[in-house]
């Protein structure tokens, strides 16, 4: 008993020695202590986000998995919208160009303006035709223009008479066939076979309309 009783009193006074400084390094590390937090206790650093694990490991932070993956919102359906902005604003302009057309069939004064009238609401109406097929066979419903917005339109044709309404017809012409040759040159271009085949079918005839509606305007002038 003799021999052993130190190497006892050793450990026991090793192991509170131990304690003690761990007791001591966590009141030195505790700000709440140092700021008389009433617990007394240690406070914990909160886990970092995947944001901050990010900036640490010095990488960017991603929100959506890399190329292969799902797609972002921006991009799912892309296409289709696409689709639709193309054959909504190309009906429109058809709707348009066949509207007024049919009106100045009827009400212009010069023979080959009324003339050119009748056949840009024939063609203009085939092509809407066709244009409405494509669009169902691609499952897209055509926004065609509201009947308020008609009615407006008609009205406002209407108030027109003599060569101001020739000369204001052949310019209203000329700019929805410049939109609509725009508008089938980028279909042209398009992934979708049928859409770059009608938009490419298309192109020469708007074309023509165009070169027409520039040559009247100076027989006009």
């Amino acid at each position: 008993m003799k021999t052993r009783l130190p190497r006892i009193l050793l450990v026991l006074l090793a192991g509170a020695s131990v304690a003690l400084a761990a007791e001591d390094r966590v009141i030195i590390s505790d700000p709440g202590a140092r700021a008389g937090n009433p617990g007394g206790g240690a406070t914990r650093e909160p886990a970092a986000g995947p944001a901050e694990n990010n900036a640490q490991s010095g990488g960017m932070r991603r929100e959506y998995p890399p190329e292969g993956g799902l797609r972002s919102p921006d991009d799912m359906g892309s296409t289709a919208r696409e689709h639709e902005r193309f054959f909504t604003r190309l009906a429109r302009l058809n709707e348009r160009e066949v509207l007024l057309s049919r009106q100045a069939a009827e009400r212009a004064t010069n023979p080959q303006v009324r003339a050119y009238a009748a056949e840009m609401a024939r063609e203009h109406t085939s092509a809407s035709e066709e244009l409405t097929r494509l669009s169902t066979r691609k499952g897209i419903a055509l926004q065609r223009m509201s009947a308020e917005k008609v009615a407006d339109l008609q009205q406002d044709w209407s108030a027109k008479s003599g060569r101001e309404h020739d000369e204001d017809y052949v310019e209203a012409m000329i700019d929805a066939h410049e939109d609509t040759l725009d508008l089938l040159e980028k279909g042209a271009e398009s992934k979708d076979a049928e859409v770059a085949v009608f938009s490419s079918k298309m192109r020469p005839q708007i074309q023509t309309h165009l070169q027409r509606a520039r040559a009247l305007k100076k027989s006009l002038d």
